[in-house]
């Protein structure tokens, strides 16, 4: 999310591609904006994703197939960007149970 903010507001602030680029390494050079934002932070969030299905899936929420197809969704965009579209579905149909149930939580018997 942070990269595609960055990117919407420097490309509305910037007039050339020259002051695009410009703004962009200016944003990237704050101490940890690569590290968090562009490196590792990206990883985790799916990485964490993928973990929170797995959850769902052992607590019953959501069919066992769910963790694979978004396993499967995950693992696509590092072969070829082209498949973006494709990773979407994934994981749209990996989260569609949790969409589609009452997700309560589960109160322990007193």
């Amino acid at each position: 999310m942070v990269q595609f903010g960055a990117d919407i507001v420097v490309g509305l602030m910037a007039e050339d591609k020259a002051e695009m680029k410009a703004l962009s390494d200016h944003f990237t050079d704050i101490p940890g904006v690569n590290l968090a934002f562009y490196a590792v932070g990206p990883q985790l969030f799916f990485i964490g994703l993928l973990a929170l299905t797995v959850l769902l899936a052992v607590a019953k929420r959501v069919q066992g197939w769910s963790p694979i197809l978004m396993l499967i969704g995950i693992a696509l965009p590092p072969f070829t960007l082209d498949l973006i579209p494709l990773t979407g579905l994934f994981i749209l149909a990996a989260l569609r149970p949790v969409a589609s149930r009452n997700l309560t939580p589960m109160v322990a018997a007193s």
